[in-house]
């Protein structure tokens, strides 16, 4: 039913019936800036639109994606309607990730840490307003994905009784099989 109602109308915020605040955590790799030029730069724009940009909080982290990836991003953040943090560093400090020795005796960091790291990386606007609430936490990376599924997730997911979704956060790999 949200999807139908979803498809029906134009009205911005159509998909958050429950006009449910959701924060937007998105950590990227996008060297070229292809990926947010791109389709899913289209993408976050028209889930903003379905949520309602007063709704959202849009916070992205780039690392080492030099100058095109950051050309990229100050691009979208002025078609970006909602309040939003868009940050990028030219190389993210390594020291205090969780390190291992592979054969041959050099020492790497941990992919999964790293991962976590940047993940981490675009949630420090939640501390800087501590006195502003969201109901959802979504987390994207460089995944195409279909806004309307995101909306499906965030608000048809894990519903009770009334139909409310109780879940509480979510990420791009839950657009594939959304148990």
């Amino acid at each position: 039913s949200l999807q139908a109602s979803v498809l029906r109308s134009t009205a911005p915020g159509r998909g958050n019936p429950r006009n449910e605040q959701v924060y937007i955590a998105a950590s990227l790799y996008d060297p070229n800036g292809e990926i947010v030029r791109g389709e899913w730069g289209r993408r976050v724009l028209e889930l903003i639109e379905l949520l309602g940009e007063d709704n959202v909080f849009l916070s992205i982290y780039e690392n080492g994606s030099g100058t095109e990836g950051e050309n990229a991003l100050l691009a979208l953040a002025r078609m970006v309607t909602c309040n939003k943090t868009i940050g990028f560093e030219k190389d993210m400090p390594l020291e205090g990730l969780t390190t291992v020795t592979v054969p041959g005796g050099q020492e790497r960091i941990k992919r999964i840490d790293y991962l976590a790291e940047v993940r981490n990386r675009a949630l420090p606007p939640l501390d800087i307003h501590p006195e502003k609430q969201y109901d959802k936490l979504l987390y994207l990376n460089d995944i195409i994905f279909d806004p309307i599924d995101a909306v499906q997730l965030l608000f048809s997911t894990n519903a009770d009784e009334n139909g409310i979704a109780r879940c509480r956060s979510a990420c791009a790999v839950d657009f594939i099989n959304p148990f």
